[in-house]
């Protein structure tokens, strides 16, 4: 038997393929960051296109773009369905899939 992933956070390149769409189902909230202890990081709960639901960490580039999309509250941003695009790159000396909202 196939164990299912354990996670509830959205992860680049298996939940999310390069031009999905997901849809923003809250406001999200600020939480703090493990990797830089003086930064908030933003998380939202989204929809996948399967259907299923994840948190997403929304990065910086993200939220610049839904931002400039949307604007700066969040609630506005709440039942939106958004484009996704996978990158590969580099975090802390690791090529790693990152998913970022927009077009």
């Amino acid at each position: 038997m196939k164990i299912k992933e354990l996670s509830n956070y959205l992860k680049a390149g298996v939940d999310v393929k390069d031009g999905d769409k997901v849809t923003i189902l809250n406001e999200g909230e600020y939480q703090p960051n493990k990797y830089r202890p003086n930064e908030e990081k933003l998380v939202m709960k989204v929809r996948l296109s399967s259907g299923g639901e994840k948190m997403m960490n929304v990065n910086p580039t993200s939220q610049r773009w839904m931002v400039a999309q949307y604007g700066d509250d969040s609630k506005n941003w709440v039942n939106r369905e958004v484009p996704v695009f996978v990158v590969l790159t580099n975090v802390k000396g690791k090529f790693v899939k990152v998913a970022y909202l927009g077009a």
